[in-house]
């Protein structure tokens, strides 16, 4: 009978309880560490546009729109008319007048089939119209994308950018489809049901009136103090991510300086913070979920007593012109829920309008944004480049968009002639790639001009200019195809025997050995090809474009089975004899020998310039030309080079549709074979697991509102339709009964989200705690597998976990949902034993009709999931390599893969538009059918048994509302598939079979242990198949300074790896000491105490500096902290604003890398080490003052130490006591400077080349 009542009261309640209920998992998904939120100017959330320019695009697709908003409306009509015809069957059968009820029956079902109809076209309608704006959005929005000048790519990110346009359009499709036609449904529906219900009862709806404002001002302060406690929670959550992913992505510092404890504890602080606040934020949910059920059992109360009343005094309703009866009451108090309902739809519709206004006004600034370098069109205008007699630049002052503050070029004027090889070079920052930039005209200069032939570069056809200029960059880019149409890219009219020509040069040999030779499909973004063989590809592809070719450090990352040096000489030889232009920013010495001019950059300005012969003997040039030591050495073996090739330079291929349907698969698998440790989890909650006794009890206590609900209005209604003489003897108890289940209600509703909420952030926290200790006392080459890669070990710290205790709370949904229904059923039975047994028949459609309605919500994003990820992969992907896109005049080819990817998307939602609409209509017309029946049969059972006409009504509408609680409970628990997989990977991550560090061992304090003898160690990486050290051997006395030097891959780095104890030899041992003890048989944590370590890219935390000094350390002395710092020349930190006390910010990024450097120093000389490890300390500082005062400190630093180093220039190890030459992983020369210099070999051709 009150199924539209308890439905529209149940569907507000589970409105409400689902938006307050999501938002515990907000600052858990919010610290997800794989990635930021989405990122959008402040000020964009200020701006808005007319609502109206939401639709300026739809065109003849606005009458799609107007059918789904007249369908809608007339659902809403029809909605409105249930209470008329359920107030008529209660009439019938109080009266006996059964053809009434048979009549009033039919009437619902005649309202179920109009609801079906209007909800299934306004669906459809809607969607149709959905889909077809967003894809012209879509399209639309892109296109004005890739016309954008570069400097505009470089303040948005090719991570965010894709994610916010989508976001902002999904935020507009939500609004001009169904937000629109639930908006004007609603306005429609307030003064309609409203209006009605005047009409019905005047005197009921005034006094229901009077709850109003305790809701709307008890909802507001609710939602107030919700957010800020939930903004709390977020922050301590993030910061606890924070914590967690600076520390994983620097794991090694961690483990060298003993800051496992710190560290966690840090961790700890923050998870058990986040704890308590959302322990808070629980029961703020429970204390709003119960406030609203008590002031709308009040408001049913006020409903029953004033329509009580009224029969009593004997007033006549205006609308039937006869006593006021429980009919009237009924159908007052269903009309006035169902205004309410829309009012709150409206409020949310309004929300969709302002959120979709913002997106339009950020979208729109996308879309009407003038670049400030025009692309040209297809009409050819324009100078056309067809050969180079002269490249210059006047007086180029330049800074880059995203930073106008900073001046990357002041003043650079430089001539150069046709033909030329020429070589910039500088330091990094000094400004030589914003040349090859401006050439190409991704940017205009501030000041001055750029000229090609004497003529500004602006007055060049730009298209056509871009198809002249050859590019090859460090990081090479491919497009999907074979290996012959991506070096016939934008030169597709080649001839055979240029192609073969432009192959031969580059020496792409290895294509011979492909499987299909030049057919050979090379993956996207060229992912089945190394590094290197990719930047040849790229080399061939720029040598079909002539006359200038400009190599922004190229050719000095190819592979070494094809020498750099050879593939020069013939390179220039071709260039010269072609007369083709080359520019080169390059710190390759090869390179800057053969060319014929080179111009030394710093600041931003040119200052020297000339040929290599006259520039070699000047300070600026030369400590350029001799910075990089290691790339003269570097010979390796084709085998060898190969297998580092493919270990390190091979990039990820992106997610393809196999590994999808994989993933789908094994979930699908999990979710019916995996059993979830449920004691595991006791274990892990602690004592908190006894909260869920408690929990469970308010839990069930609290379910059992609505079927009591419907009890207290049945009692009530009956009462009413008794004689006026009689009426008020029950309806004083009843008045009571409502307010006690109110009161009961909101206690129990606090109580339950009280309790659970302690249990959830409890197991949460735990779990959180014991997946980042394991983090940290695993071995470090756990950390070097791909499978443990940082942001996946950050998913499952901040996901996994999360899913995983809320899978175990969700118990309580069954809990609540069982409740709900045995209560219904034992209070259905007490009355009607017989309509509660027709209804355990029927009624389980009723939960199907809503788990329909809930699917055909969901069908629409799922469909659309995998097409729109493929999607924003091709965006996302084609922006992070927009240079070369636009250097290629490949805009127009991504553009069509786009506008495909767009047809798809637009495909996959016309389709699912029609399922979700005749879904939507099935779940909403079932659930009012389904009543029909119950009430057909309704009165066949109240004649043929002793029951009543109310106590057959009772069991109607008990039952029914405990199974509408129950399928409300029951839709929180929709993802429980998704929670067991994230419990069964969680678990297996750290159930992992690995061997955990243990802390035991020697503690030798009282021996030398700054000897250190490696005797024919042997070792090789899990990860490779090849030895990285073969038989090395050598012993150091204690106070020696030590110097690797080799090749890139020699094994210096994995020497200083085993020292720390990082890895375990696979043959051979380690002793240190003078007692020539085993590395192995100490104690690992100590033994990491004694040494220091100073990397090429010092790893700091985001504390402060004194904090980062001490980091690991539990206790200082202050005298020898203070001479650390002189020691290591820290005269910068009294400039900071607050000394050693300044935040460093997060990697040290708001001091310099020198600073950060000299702190990484000190942070190793205030354990007082008796070993210290330098991996090239001075290679990120740059040439002059700071590389001094960094010099020097680590002069200081190894003073009388045991010290190990790789040089980052020749120079630095020619004091050393010992120097290891490294060839292949074995030791091919040992020996002092003087001693090696002399002698053939390695180390005399590496100085006879710096020289």
């Amino acid at each position: 009978l009150k199924f539209p009542w308890s439905f529209c009261r149940l569907r507000t309640i589970s409105t409400i309880h689902t938006f307050v209920m999501t938002f515990p998992a907000v600052p858990l998904s919010a610290s997800n560490m794989a990635g930021p939120l989405l990122s959008r100017p402040p000020s964009a959330g200020h701006q808005r546009i007319n609502g109206l320019k939401l639709f300026h695009s739809a065109g003849s697709s606005i009458q799609l729109l107007m059918v789904a908003i007249v369908s809608r409306c007339a659902s809403i009509l029809a909605a409105s008319a249930m209470p008329f015809a359920t107030s008529r069957v209660v009439c019938g059968l109080a009266l006996g007048d059964t053809r009434e009820t048979i009549l009033a029956v039919a009437r619902t079902f005649q309202i179920s089939a109009c609801i079906f109809v209007c909800t299934a076209l306004g669906g459809c309608f809607a969607r149709l119209f959905v889909e077809g704006e967003a894809a012209k959005l879509r399209i639309k929005c892109w296109r004005s994308v890739f016309k954008q000048d570069i400097g505009w790519f470089d303040n948005h990110s090719a991570d965010s950018l894709p994610a916010t346009v989508e976001a902002d359009i999904s935020a507009i499709s939500a609004f001009i489809g169904e937000g629109v036609c639930t908006l004007i449904a609603s306005a429609v529906s307030i003064p309609l049901c409203y209006g009605l219900a005047l009409f019905r009862g005047k005197e009921i709806v005034f006094i229901m009136t009077l709850a109003v404002p305790f809701t709307v001002v008890g909802g507001i302060v609710i939602k107030s103090a919700m957010s800020h406690v939930l903004c709390e929670t977020q922050g301590w959550y993030t910061h606890a991510g924070h914590i967690a992913m600076e520390s994983i992505r620097g794991i090694r510092t961690v483990m060298s300086c003993g800051g496992e404890a710190g560290t966690l504890a840090r961790y700890q602080d923050a998870v058990r913070e986040a704890e308590r606040r959302g322990v808070r934020s629980a029961a703020q949910v429970g204390f709003g979920v119960g406030y609203n059920f008590a002031t709308q059992m009040i408001s049913m109360a006020l409903a029953i007593a004033c329509a009580g009343r009224l029969r009593q005094q004997g007033v006549r309703s205006w609308w039937t012109d006869k006593l006021y009866n429980g009919s009237d009451a009924l159908c007052c108090f269903q009309l006035f829920m169902l205004s309410g309902i829309a009012w709150t739809m409206l409020f949310r519709c309004l929300g969709q309008l302002d959120e979709a206004r913002a997106a339009g006004a950020r979208l729109l600034r996308i879309i009407e944004n003038k670049p400030a370098i025009e692309q040209d069109s297809e009409e050819p205008h324009g100078t056309l480049l067809e050969s180079v007699s002269s490249v210059e630049l006047k007086n180029v002052v330049f800074s880059y968009p995203s930073c106008p503050e900073v001046r990357v070029l002041n003043g650079v004027s430089l001539w150069i002639d046709g033909g030329q090889s020429v070589a910039i070079v500088g330091c990094a920052g000094s400004g030589q790639s914003a040349i090859v930039s401006l050439l190409q005209r991704f940017y205009d200069p501030d000041a001055g001009r750029v000229l090609i032939n004497s003529h500004d570069l602006k007055t060049f056809n730009l298209r056509h200019l871009r198809t002249k200029l050859g590019m090859i960059t460090q990081d090479p880019v491919l497009f999907s195809g074979t290996v012959d149409q991506n070096i016939l890219y934008s030169h597709p009219n080649a001839t055979e025997d240029e192609l073969r020509t432009v192959s031969s040069l580059a020496q792409l040999d290895f294509v011979d050995n492909l499987p299909h030779g030049f057919a050979t499909q090379v993956g996207e973004g060229g992912v089945q090809l190394t590094h290197g063989n990719k930047q040849l590809i790229t080399l061939a592809r720029v040598l079909l474009r002539k006359p200038l070719i400009l190599l922004d450090g190229g050719p000095s990352h190819a592979d070494a089975e094809c020498p750099v040096q050879d593939m020069l000489a013939k390179l220039n030889g071709y260039l010269a004899r072609n007369k083709i232009t080359t520019i080169s920013v390059t710190s390759y010495a090869p390179t800057m020998q053969k060319s014929d001019v080179i111009f030394v950059m710093k600041d931003g300005m040119v200052v020297e310039h000339g040929s290599h012969a006259e520039l070699v003997n000047r300070d600026d040039y030369y400590a350029l030309y001799s910075a990089d030591s290691r790339e003269l050495l570097v010979h390796h073996s084709p085998s060898s080079n190969s297998l580092v090739n493919s270990a390190k330079d091979r990039k990820a291929p992106s997610l393809s549709d196999k590994v999808i349907a994989v993933e789908k698969a094994r979930g699908a698998i999990l979710q019916k074979s995996y059993k979830v440790p449920v004691m595991r989890f006791a274990s892990i909650a602690g004592k908190s697991i006894y909260w869920m006794v408690p929990g469970f009890l308010f839990t069930a206590a609290f379910a059992a509102k609505a079927p009591v609900a419907g009890l207290c209005l049945m009692y009530g209604i009956s009462e009413i339709f008794a004689p006026p003489s009689l009426v008020g003897h029950e309806m004083e108890s009843v008045i009571k009964t409502c307010h006690i289940l109110a009161a009961a209600a909101f206690v129990c509703g606090f109580l339950q989200s009280a309790f659970m909420g302690i249990v959830r952030e409890s197991i949460t926290g735990r779990l959180r705690e014991a997946t980042f200790a394991r983090y940290l006392r695993v071995p470090a080459c756990y950390h070097e597998d791909p499978g443990h890669a940082p942001n996946k070990l950050l998913f499952a710290l901040s996901t996994y976990t999360f899913r995983a205790a809320l899978h175990f709370v969700s118990s309580q949904y069954y809990v609540e949902a069982a409740s709900s229904v045995v209560v219904g059923l034992i209070i259905g039975a007490y009355f009607s034993w017989k309509m509660t047994l027709w209804m355990v028949l029927i009624t389980p459609l009723i939960a199907f009709g809503q788990w329909i309605r809930t699917k055909a919500t969901r069908l629409g994003s799922q469909m659309n999931a995998e097409p729109l990820s493929k999607l924003e992969h091709i965006v996302c992907d084609s922006i992070s390599k927009m240079k070369t896109i636009r250097a290629e005049g490949a805009e127009g080819d991504v553009l069509k893969k786009i506008e495909a990817k767009v047809r798809v998307v637009q495909g996959r939602g016309i389709w699912a538009s029609s399922v979700s609409g005749v879904n939507a209509g099935f779940g909403d017309s079932l659930s009012y059918f389904v009543m029909g029946i119950c009430l057909f049969a309704a009165p066949l059972i109240a004649q043929r048994t002793y029951h009543g006409w109310s106590d057959v009504l009772t069991a109607i509408t008990v039952v029914m509302m405990g199974v509408m609680g129950a399928s409300g409970s029951l839709n929180f628990v929709s993802d429980s598939g998704r929670n067991v997989v994230a419990c069964h990977d969680l678990f297996n991550l750290l159930d992992e079979k690995v061997s955990v560090r243990a802390d035991e061992g020697a503690k030798p304090d009282g021996e030398e242990i700054g000897c250190i003898e490696f005797d024919n160690v042997v070792f090789r990486y899990s990860t490779t198949e090849f030895w990285v050290l073969n038989g090395v051997s050598f012993t150091v006395e204690v106070g020696n300074s030590v110097g690797l030097v080799g090749q890139l891959g020699s094994g210096k780095s994995t020497i200083f790896s085993l020292i720390q104890r990082f890895y375990t030899p696979a043959a051979g041992k380690i002793v240190v000491g003078t007692a020539r003890i085993p590395l192995d048989s100490l104690d690992i944590k100590w033994w990491r105490s004694k040494i220091g370590v100073v990397t090429k890219e010092p790893v700091l935390f985001d504390l402060t500096v004194r904090e980062n000094i001490l980091y690991g350390l539990t206790s200082h002395s202050k005298p020898w902290f203070e001479r650390c710092q002189k020691m290591c020349n820290l005269d910068f930190v009294p400039r900071l604003r607050n000394g050693l006390d300044t935040f460093v910010g997060p990697a040290g990024t708001h001091i310099t890398m020198s600073q950060r450097q000299r702190v990484a120093l000190c942070r190793a000389m205030v354990r007082d080490p008796a070993i210290l490890l330098l991996d090239e300390a001075t290679a990120v500082s740059e040439p002059g003052q700071e590389e001094q005062k960094l010099q020097s400190a680590l002069e200081n630093a190894t003073e009388g130490r045991t010290s190990f180093q790789t040089p980052h220039r020749l120079s630095s190890v020619e004091r050393c006591d010992l120097i290891l030459v490294l060839h292949r992983g074995e030791i091919v020369q040992l020996g002092t400077h003087s001693e090696l210099q002399g002698v053939a070999g390695f180390y005399a051709k590496l100085l006879s080349r710096r020289k």
